[in-house]
């Protein structure tokens, strides 16, 4: 059996609220179901949490996926096969140029990628060499030691 949720909104419209209580609601009838969640993009600052977490269970994971990985205890690396760290953009780094400033906040701004092959188990980590030039100082720690941590490759290496 397979259930596609999905909501009217990309965001914040209840889809993994929703999903949640069906696997608890399954489950009480013996059915077990797998959450899968194939891609992710989480915000550093606001889900600074997850950063936590992360490095915890050994994987970049970001909100829904770890309340996926809460409830079930399945593997979050199958949950969430592609996840996307995003950073906020440092201002005063942009020269205050506002324009500049909103129009990469509005695509986001990749920092850490992780894509987990499903079948073999592997993972593969990249990360965004240009983020230092714009981050905010206080964050640069926490996610260069997650960088460090998942041995991830710089993201240069993706265009080759």
């Amino acid at each position: 059996m397979r259930i596609l949720v999905n909501g009217l909104l990309p965001n914040d419209s209840g889809k993994t609220t929703f999903s949640l209580s069906l696997i608890r609601l399954f489950r009480q009838v013996g059915i077990e179901l797998f959450p899968l969640k194939p891609m992710a993009g989480h915000n550093a600052w606001y889900s600074f949490n997850t950063l936590i977490r992360s490095e915890e269970l050994g994987a970049l994971a970001g909100n829904d996926a770890l309340k996926y990985y809460d409830e079930t205890k399945k593997d979050i690396r199958k949950i969430n096969p592609f996840a996307v760290l995003f950073i906020p953009i440092d201002l005063e780094k942009l020269g205050f140029n506002v324009s500049l400033y909103n129009l990469m906040m509005d695509y986001g701004f990749p920092y850490l990628i992780r894509f987990s092959d499903c079948i073999t188990g592997i993972d593969s980590y990249f990360v965004n060499s240009n983020a230092e030039l714009y981050s905010p100082k206080p964050l640069l720690r926490f996610i260069n030691n997650l960088s460090l941590k998942f041995n991830a490759r710089s993201s240069n290496s993706l265009r080759q």
